[in-house]
């Protein structure tokens, strides 16, 4: 049973990794990081109740609301462009953000079943080494190991870095899923959408 749900939930993570990149190749980081981010704790929401029977008070959904229109709003320049995120879901960058939220949303419900049956840590590395045999017959396919044997020489230390920043992150997510519904730490968890927002907006010149 414990392999199979860390199965699932690498091939959630395999997906969400490439829905990601695409998202970010073809549209800026400010406008895909909030819509695949965001869009989540609503995904999150529904499989959490439809599958895991959680029931958010009306306090928590309130709160998993708010979320949602917040990240709605993140990218207006002012309140009378209110349609702008509408309008910029007919472009492929962000309906790539929008199915990395449901990749998202996938991997976080079955994680919280996960966590049940395996520590934390140790399933989080279990997981990350199913999803890098998922990827890897793609990066062999398309001939991307120079690609990223190059990005290796030229960013090793701020990768690591990354790495392990991600792994410890995700560690206290799954932690705290041990002790509350999968609805509340998913939501919680994506209050930091705002900084990627001012970061591609302060720093990397993304307009809005």
């Amino acid at each position: 049973m414990a392999w199979l749900v860390m199965g699932v939930s690498a091939l959630a993570e395999a997906a969400y990794f490439y829905t990601t990149s695409r998202a970010y190749t073809l549209g800026d980081l400010s406008v895909t990081y909030p819509l695949s981010r965001g869009s989540a704790p609503l995904f999150i929401a529904l499989w959490a109740a439809l599958f895991l029977g959680e029931r958010p008070s009306l306090l928590g959904y309130t709160g998993i609301a708010t979320i949602a229109v917040g990240l709605f709003l993140v990218n207006l320049p002012k309140l009378a462009d209110i349609a702008r995120p509408l309008r910029g879901l007919a472009q492929p960058a962000s309906r790539w953000a929008l199915v990395a939220g449901l990749c998202i949303s996938v991997y976080s419900t079955i994680d919280k079943v996960g966590v049940k049956l395996i520590p934390p840590l140790l399933y989080i590395y279990l997981v990350l080494v199913v999803t890098w045999l998922a990827l890897t017959p793609g990066w062999w396919l398309n001939k991307r190991t120079s690609v990223l044997a190059a990005e290796w020489r030229a960013n090793k230390w701020s990768a690591s870095l990354a790495g392990v920043a991600v792994v410890g992150a995700y560690t206290l997510v799954l932690m705290a899923m041990q002790r509350s519904p999968v609805s509340y730490v998913g939501s919680v968890r994506e209050v930091s959408v705002v900084l990627p927002a001012w970061i591609g907006s302060t720093f990397l010149g993304e307009g809005k």
